[in-house]
């Protein structure tokens, strides 16, 4: 049996803990820079401080990253994409492709393509004005994909319901 005195240390430890826990927000995973391509990956999880954009809804998990056209260069910057494992699981692949729609015109395609084994989950891509949103059940791929002029900036998504 514990005494009055490990009694009341317990009970202030425990309420020490509880206060820091509540005070201090949880973080976003510390993003990931893939420095051969320009780009950074960041993913939140439910509960770190960050609301993910209203088309995901509210995802246990989202990442996003962005495709901007390079004002200093003029380039579109990365192309043809890169995949990653989120700490959910799965595969996640994105990127931005430069179409030529006719001779001189580019546009660019953007697209976002998870697959995860064990939950349902989605892909989103928003580009311009337009959004667009794909989901998939439990060991299915999420295709998400749209194209727009040149340069706009795309956003590609995951997330895990």
């Amino acid at each position: 049996m514990k005494t009055p005195k490990q009694y009341a240390a317990l009970v202030m430890a425990s309420a020490s803990i509880a206060a820091l826990g509540l005070a201090t927000p949880a973080m976003a995973d510390a993003p990931t820079t893939d420095s051969a391509r320009g780009v950074t990956v960041t993913v939140h999880h439910r509960g770190d401080g960050f609301q993910p954009p209203a088309e995901l809804g509210n995802p246990s998990e989202w990442g996003v990253v962005t495709f901007s056209m390079s004002p200093a260069t003029g380039s579109l910057g990365p192309q043809d994409g890169s995949c990653t494992n989120p700490s959910s699981g799965g595969t996640w692949c994105y990127g931005t492709q430069t179409r030529e729609v006719s001779p001189g015109v580019f546009n660019k395609y953007c697209y976002s393509n998870y697959i995860h084994w064990t939950k349902g989950h989605s892909s989103t891509v928003k580009i311009a004005n337009s959004t667009r949103r794909a989901w998939a059940a439990a060991g299915g791929t999420s295709n998400a994909n749209l194209t727009a002029g040149i340069a706009y900036s795309c956003s590609a998504y995951y997330s895990v319901d």
